[in-house]
């Protein structure tokens, strides 16, 4: 924390340029505050329980806390994402180790898979566990104090202090013009085809364009129409394109549905590389083959790496997620090495999340951000839920643009709104009850299932069962319902929607329901089908969605 920071500090004068990185640092500071103190209400002085962990020389030490550690809590949440370690000390009731030991503090790791709950499972070190003289089976009294992993507000303070140009997320409108280009695509709408235009154009000799915003709901065109500037923009010369998005979800689906199909279909010249993190061989299982021929590996094959600075330079098109494009800064790249930044999914990160692939920018770099604003924001703790999406750098540029009356800020935010992924039944559905001001217009004339309407309910009576694995709910009825209707899906396929191609069906539920599901189907006989929690689908195209 830095000790200049005021949390009382007056932020109601407008941002501009001499401000914009201090109110960022303190929204970071009082974001980190808010959540240090949630995870302070999981701090606890009483009775653990030491059992063996693993192997027989490890222990484990679980005690009961006073609030439900659920992920439908902020507590819970919280848990899951932002805490790894926990500090420890007994307190009385064990006399076995020494005193100069009873008073010495130790780190353990917080085990959240084994908890429940009310409980909380703590490994412990092999240190401890021989300092204390702690036992299999006894129990002693621990104050335990968790802590909150920091890396995440540390790599997004960097990112702003790493941001050297500001023209990217504060731009002077009266500096700024709308690029020109001639270029016709006849598979995009009026729309889009401006879009292309704005990110293919040219500027004026003493002007530089305003970051692109393009606001629009799902199925709207917003990945292709990005996929297709990026096309493009390959077959000019001193062009290189950043594609960002918030999950690798979304950014294998660039891959796999958009520039493979075009590489395969004859322009085997459009050279694109797809940079994933490791995880320590997880990543390599979780991403599909066509995906896996753009990747960067170890030399044994086993991992993703980060590349070197040659091999972005043999690339026209890298595709990754914001959180690894702050990863380039270590290659010394030249501030104008990437011609294009297009970021998508920009609604669902913090501004400080779009900062860390900006600060790969300078003033002539051509950005774009495109997002849905309905779609699940950033999750926050020092804001009100209604102010979450403020802090998105979409959301607020949009404002900013909308406070300026100028040709340039009008031009510089486009809004799509006709959907060419859904049927009438379902857009008329969402643009009436979800999207009421903008309104969405269907115009994919997508074919509907002959004999099931397009949006149907099940009503379900069952009683829903906390797993004890993950904390989670999950109900065996609703399991049951589900698995049901997408056996019917399966079995009778129906041909106007082409091809049987059970991974086209996604089942959307939440925590340990997720695995529930897919073991049913598993021993149903059942394939290929998509089962994921909401934080992974957005963005993703399917034929069916079940919740």
């Amino acid at each position: 924390m830095n000790l200049q920071f005021n949390f009382y500090t007056d932020h109601s004068s407008p941002l501009h340029q001499d401000n914009y990185k201090e109110r960022t640092h303190d929204f970071l500071f009082r974001e980190e505050i808010a959540e240090e103190k949630l995870i302070s209400r999981l701090n606890v002085c009483g009775l653990a329980s030491l059992s063996e962990f693993m192997a027989p020389w490890r222990l484990c030490a679980t005690l009961k806390v006073s609030c439900s550690l659920t992920p439908d809590t902020p507590e819970g949440l919280m848990l899951k994402r932002g805490v790894r370690t926990a500090l420890l000390k007994t307190t009385k009731g064990h006399s076995a180790a020494p005193v100069e030991h009873t008073n010495r503090v130790y780190e353990a790791r917080v085990h959240r898979q084994a908890a429940d709950e009310g409980h909380i499972v703590l490994e412990l070190s092999s240190k401890c566990v021989s300092e204390l003289q702690l036992k299999k089976g006894s129990r002693c009294e621990m104050e335990v104090q968790f802590q909150l992993d920091r890396l995440w507000f540390c790599q997004m303070h960097q990112a702003v202090d790493h941001l050297t140009d500001l023209h990217t997320v504060l731009p002077d409108l009266s500096n700024c013009c709308i690029p020109v280009s001639t270029t016709r695509q006849t598979d995009l709408n009026n729309k889009q085809q401006i879009a292309l235009n704005f990110i293919l154009g040219k500027c004026e000799a003493s002007k530089v364009a305003a970051p692109l915003l393009i606001y629009g709901p799902f199925g709207t065109g917003k990945t292709h129409c990005l996929a297709s500037a990026a096309i493009q923009l390959a077959l000019q010369p001193k062009t290189k394109v950043l594609i960002c998005t918030y999950t690798n979800s979304s950014a294998d689906l660039y891959v796999r549905v958009h520039f493979h199909p075009y590489i395969a279909n004859g322009h085997p010249n459009l050279k694109i590389l797809r940079i994933k993190a490791n995880k320590g061989g997880a990543a390599i299982m979780a991403t599909d083959d066509i995906t896996r021929k753009y990747c960067h590996y170890s030399p044994d094959g086993q991992s993703f790496i980060l590349p070197t600075r040659s091999h972005l330079e043999s690339h026209c098109i890298i595709i990754t997620t914001t959180t690894m494009a702050q990863r380039f800064r270590e290659l010394n790249l030249p501030e104008d090495f990437f011609s294009h930044i297009l970021i998508d999914e920009a609604s669902q990160m913090l501004e400080c999340e779009a900062v860390m692939a900006l600060g790969l920018a300078d003033k002539h770099t051509r950005v774009v951000l495109a997002g849905d604003h309905m779609q699940m924001g950033p999750k926050l703790f020092s804001v009100t839920n209604d102010k979450h999406s403020e802090h998105t750098l979409l959301n607020r540029l949009f404002r900013y643009y909308q406070d300026h009356s100028s040709n340039i800020a009008k031009k510089s935010r486009i809004i799509f709104d006709e959907n060419y992924r859904s049927t009438g039944e379902i857009v008329d559905f969402v643009s009436n009850h979800f999207y009421v001001t903008d309104g969405i217009k269907a115009k994919g004339d997508v074919p509907r299932h002959p004999k099931l309407y397009p949006l149907m309910f099940h009503h379900v009576r069952g009683e829903c069962l906390l797993s004890s694995n993950s904390m989670s709910w999950y109900n065996p009825a609703e399991v049951t319902t589900v698995v049901n209707v997408i056996q019917e899906l399966v079995t009778v396929w129906p041909v106007e929607w082409g091809k049987k191609e059970p991974m086209q069906i996604c089942v959307l539920s939440e925590g340990q329901q997720v695995d529930y599901i897919r073991s049913h189907l598993r021993r149903k006989g059942i394939f290929g089908i998509s089962v994921q929690n909401l934080a992974n689908i957005q963005g993703t195209v399917l034929l069916n969605i079940d919740f």
